[in-house]
C-alpha cells in the first residue's frame, strides 16, 4: 500500500458545487473546540476528547482530533449537518475527500474510528470503520472495513497507524451506491449504499470513537485526526450514458392473511431504485388472485426490467358439519355449518341439490368456502328419520285396551301385535291407517282374545308412495 509521507492539499478529481469544505485554520484551538466552531456538534464537550489542535503536524497549521482523553461514553462523535436536499438541485452524486489518519494508542488498549454518513432523520446509512484492534492477534479485524447500516464488509486493506491518508468517497444517492478510495486504492465500487429502510439522503456527515473496552476508564490513547474536509455535489460525467441493469422478482407465491403482499425485487448492480406495479397499481395487493407485476429500475443512467405473476393463494379454511341427524316432520332439514376463521360464505348440496330435503332418507352432503381468500370444504351424511309416534293406552269398560295416536300426512301407520316380542303380525282388521291431509287423532280398539293371557302392540309407520 502506498502511504503518504508527505502532507498534500486537498483536491477534489470531479470538480462541482461545493457543499462544504473547511482545514480547520479558522477554528479556535484547543479541548472541545472542535464542537461548537463553524455548525460542528459532538455528545462530549467536557473531556477534550475532540479537540482543535495547533502545529500538531509541522506542514499543517490547525487539525482536529477525537480521542486520546478519557470520553464521557463509549461513543463519541463528532458531526456535522449538511442539509443537502439532491432532489432540489439535481445534483444526486456526492463527493467527499478528506485527509485522515489514526493515532496508534500507547497504552496497550485500541478502538474503533469510523466515518459515517446519516440521513437528515438521524439514520445511519453508511460508514468506513478503520478498526485499531491489535493487528497480530488472530481474532483481530484490523483493518478497513464498509458497512451500508446493517452489514459489514472488510474491503482486505490495512493501514499504517500515525500516517494519513487520502480518503474519498463518491455517493449516487438516486441509485444508492458507493465507492472509496484510499490514495487513489480501490476500496470498493458501486457498493450497496444503504441497506436501511430510511429515506436515502445527504444529512450528517460524523467522524465517531468506539471504545471496545467494557469502561471508559480503558479507553485507548489513540486518537482519529482529521487535517481537511472538502463536500462537494459533482455533475454526472455518464449524464447521457445509460447502462443495462438485471432485475430479479422473487416471493411471487404468497398466501392470503389480511395483509398486502409485495414482491422483492433485486437488482444487478444492487441497491438501485425499482418502481413496481400490480396489474397497472403501485398499491401491493392483499386479496387472492393472480396479479401481473412489472418491475423497472428507476435509477438514473440504468435501464432494466421484469415481469412476473404474483400468485396470492387462499388461505386454509376448516368447515364443521352438525345437525346430520334430523327427525322428519314435514319441515326441510338444513345441515348446521361452522368455518374456522368464522362466519365463510359457503355453499351446501344435498345429494347434489341446493335445497335442503324435508323427506325421510339419507342424502350426501356437500360444502364448500366460497370466499374468494379462503379455501376448504366437507363432506358427510344427512339422515332425516322417521317420525315416532307417541302411542298411548287407555282400559275401556268392557276390558278393552284401545291404542291412541296421532296421524301424520303422507305416512302409513300399521298396528301390529305380537304374543312374545319376536314375531309380529299385523292381521288385525281394520289396523292401517292414511291422512292426506292434516294429522289427526286416532284410536284403534284391537278385539280381546281370551286364549292369549299377554299381547303386545306396537305402530310401525311407512312413509306414503
Amino acid at each position: 500500500m502506498r502511504i503518504i509521507t508527505l502532507l498534500l492539499l486537498l483536491i477534489s478529481v470531479l470538480k462541482g458545487e461545493i457543499i462544504y469544505e473547511t482545514d480547520f485554520d479558522d477554528f479556535t484551538t484547543g479541548p472541545n473546540e472542535w464542537a461548537g466552531n463553524n455548525g460542528w456538534i459532538s455528545n462530549d464537550v467536557t473531556t477534550g476528547a475532540q479537540a482543535i489542535e495547533e502545529n500538531l503536524l509541522p506542514a499543517l497549521l490547525n487539525v482536529a482530533t477525537l480521542g486520546f482523553e478519557r470520553p464521557n461514553s463509549d461513543l463519541t462523535f463528532v458531526g456535522l449537518n449538511l442539509e443537502y436536499d439532491h432532489v432540489a438541485t439535481g445534483k444526486p452524486i456526492i463527493g467527499i475527500d478528506t485527509i485522515l489518519g489514526i493515532e496508534d494508542s500507547t497504552n496497550n488498549q485500541r478502538d474503533d474510528f469510523y466515518f459515517s454518513i446519516y440521513n437528515a432523520g438521524g439514520d445511519r446509512l453508511a460508514s468506513i470503520r478503520f478498526d485499531n484492534q491489535d493487528p497480530d492477534d488472530l481474532n483481530s479485524q484490523f483493518g478497513i472495513w464498509r458497512e451500508d447500516g446493517v452489514n459489514q464488509f472488510d474491503t482486505q486493506l490495512d493501514f499504517i497507524p500515525g500516517e494519513l491518508y487520502n480518503l474519498f468517497v463518491k455517493i449516487n444517492l438516486n441509485d444508492n451506491t458507493w465507492s472509496a478510495d484510499i490514495d487513489g486504492i480501490p476500496l470498493f465500487e458501486n457498493s450497496q449504499f444503504s441497506n436501511t429502510e430510511g429515506p436515502i439522503n445527504l444529512g450528517f456527515i460524523a467522524y465517531e470513537w468506539d471504545l471496545t473496552a467494557a469502561t471508559t476508564q480503558q479507553h485507548g490513547d489513540n486518537f482519529f485526526l482529521v487535517a481537511d474536509i472538502l463536500v462537494e455535489a459533482l455533475d454526472d460525467p455518464s449524464d447521457g450514458q445509460v447502462n443495462p441493469a438485471t432485475l430479479t422478482l422473487d416471493n411471487l407465491a404468497q398466501i392470503y392473511d389480511g395483509n398486502p403482499k409485495p414482491v422483492t425485487a433485486t437488482t444487478n448492480p444492487a441497491g438501485l431504485a425499482v418502481t413496481i406495479t400490480y396489474n397497472g397499481s403501485s398499491r401491493p395487493p392483499t386479496e387472492a388472485g393472480s396479479y401481473a407485476v412489472e418491475a423497472t429500475v428507476a435509477a438514473s443512467n440504468y435501464t432494466g426490467s421484469a415481469s412476473g405473476t404474483l400468485v396470492i393463494s387462499a388461505a386454509p379454511a376448516t368447515v364443521t358439519l352438525d345437525g346430520l341427524a334430523q327427525i322428519y316432520d314435514g319441515n326441510p332439514k338444513p345441515v348446521i355449518v361452522a368455518t374456522d376463521p368464522a362466519d365463510l360464505a359457503v355453499t351446501v348440496t344435498y345429494n347434489g341439490s341446493s335445497g335442503p330435503p324435508t323427506a325421510v332418507g339419507s342424502y350426501a352432503v356437500e360444502v364448500s368456502v366460497t370466499d374468494s381468500n379462503y379455501a376448504g370444504s366437507a363432506a358427510s351424511t344427512l339422515v332425516v328419520a322417521q317420525a315416532i309416534p307417541a302411542l298411548t293406552f287407555e282400559f275401556q269398560p268392557s276390558g278393552q285396551i284401545s291404542l291412541i295416536w296421532q296421524t301424520l300426512p303422507g305416512w302409513t301407520d300399521q298396528v301390529q301385535y305380537s304374543d312374545d316380542l319376536i314375531t309380529w303380525f299385523n292381521d288385525l282388521p281394520s289396523s292401517t291407517f292414511t291422512s292426506d291431509n292434516s294429522p289427526g287423532i286416532t284410536t284403534f280398539l284391537p278385539e280381546n282374545d281370551p286364549t292369549v293371557p299377554c299381547r303386545f302392540y306396537r305402530l310401525r309407520r311407512t312413509q306414503l308412495p
